[in-house]
C-alpha cells in the first residue's frame, strides 16, 4: 500500500503546498530521523504520481496522433486534453519537443478556462509566439524557450491557427535542434569491434 495513502492523503492533494511542507520540515533543526524517512518516502510517492500522470498524458497524445496523424504536419505542435495535470504538462511538452523536433504548446482543458505550458528550442521564442496571440489569451508569460498561459477553452482552435501563422511568417525554415557529438570518430575507427562495443554500451542502458 502506498505510504501517502496510509497517512490519509489523496493524490489530488499533491500540489505546491506539499512541496512547501517538505522543504519546511527539512529546514527544521529539530527534525527527527524518522521524519526524514517519512519525507523521503513521500517524495518517492509524489514522483510515482507525477510519472503516472505523465504517462497517461503521453498515451492520450499517442491516441490523438494515431487518429489524426496530420497533427504532425504542423510547424508547431498544439496539443490539448481534458484535465491533464497542470503540474506535468510542461514536462510532457519537453518530451514532445525531444520526440518530434518541434516547438510544443500543451493545454489542459479545465472547463471554460484552460491553462497551457510550452517548450521550444533554437530561435523559436515562446514569449514572442504568445505575445503574437495576446488578444486570444487571458494572461501569459515566459521567455525564449518556455512559457505558460491561460485561455478561454472556446479559443483553443483559434490559438492553434494563430501559432501556426506566427511560425509561417517568422520562419522560412523552422529551427532544428542542435546535436552535440560525444566524440569525433575517425574513418579508421569505424570497424566491427568498435561497432560491437557501441551496441553493447547502448544495450546496457536497457537492462
Amino acid at each position: 500500500m502506498d505510504l501517502f495513502k496510509v497517512l490519509g492523503g489523496q493524490e489530488a492533494d499533491f500540489n505546491t503546498n506539499a512541496w512547501k511542507y517538505v522543504t519546511d520540515v527539512l529546514s527544521s533543526s529539530t527534525v527527527k530521523v524518522g521524519t526524514y524517512l517519512i519525507i523521503f518516502f513521500l517524495i518517492f510517492e509524489i514522483a510515482k504520481i507525477f510519472k503516472k500522470a505523465e504517462n497517461e498524458i503521453i498515451d492520450s497524445i499517442n491516441e490523438k496522433i494515431n487518429s489524426v496523424p496530420e497533427i504532425l504536419y504542423n510547424r508547431v505542435l498544439v496539443l490539448s486534453g481534458e484535465n491533464w495535470s497542470h503540474g506535468v504538462i510542461g514536462i510532457v511538452a519537453s518530451r514532445m519537443v525531444e520526440r518530434f523536433d518541434k516547438p510544443c504548446f500543451m493545454i489542459t482543458i479545465e472547463g471554460e478556462i484552460s491553462r497551457g505550458s510550452a517548450r521550444s528550442f533554437g530561435d523559436f521564442s515562446i514569449f514572442k509566439a504568445l505575445d503574437y496571440c495576446s488578444d486570444l489569451l487571458i494572461k501569459y508569460g515566459g521567455h525564449l524557450g518556455a512559457g505558460g498561459f491561460s485561455i478561454e477553452t472556446s479559443k483553443i482552435e483559434d490559438f492553434n491557427k494563430r501559432i501556426q501563422e506566427f511560425a509561417e511568417i517568422n520562419f522560412r525554415m523552422m529551427p532544428v535542434p542542435d546535436i552535440t557529438a560525444d566524440k569525433l570518430i575517425l574513418p579508421d575507427e569505424i570497424n566491427v569491434n568498435n561497432i560491437d562495443l557501441l551496441f553493447h554500451h547502448i544495450a546496457m542502458h536497457f537492462h
